[in-house]
């Protein structure tokens, strides 16, 4: 078996997804399902350790370029669901410097299945300290009442 590939549930990947837009409504003071944000950004839960995961390709089958390459985001931010932490990085920055370093780092393969659906992605785990973005730490505050005690 090749070390380099990871299956994942698609299902799965939406769970994660939804914490991290959850936490990043927390932050900016929104609330899941309403438009209270006008930010074009995009999460991503590929946030390990010190890396982040980075998806060249999106479906190898067909040769669909992965999200750094098509998004319309004008910034992404990792989350990290252990430390309750997020990285943000206009995707300018994301794409010229993930282009310059990206041959250091294994290409990874990942298979995904969604019901009776099955595709490839690819992409490499990148050191964090590779890119400059800002960090964001959550602690909520002791001075903001909760909606229901004003």
């Amino acid at each position: 078996m090749n070390q380099n590939i990871t299956k994942t549930g698609w299902d799965d990947s939406l769970v994660k997804g939804k914490f991290g837009e959850e936490l990043i409504l927390r932050w900016f003071g929104g609330e899941p399902g309403h438009d209270d944000i006008l930010l074009n950004i995009e999460v991503k839960n590929t946030w390990k350790g010190k890396e982040i995961f980075i998806e060249e390709m999106s479906m190898i089958e067909i040769n669909a370029k992965g999200w750094l390459y098509t998004t319309k985001a004008d910034c992404i931010i990792f989350v990290n669901k252990e430390t309750e932490q997020a990285f943000a990085i206009q995707i300018d920055e994301l794409r010229i410097g993930y282009d310059s370093i990206k041959d250091k780092f294994p290409l990874r393969m990942q298979k995904t299945i969604r019901g009776n659906e099955k595709w490839t992605s690819s992409g490499r785990w990148i050191p964090l300290e590779e890119f400059s973005g800002v960090l964001l730490t959550f602690k909520p505050s002791r001075y903001v009442r909760n909606k229901n005690n004003l």
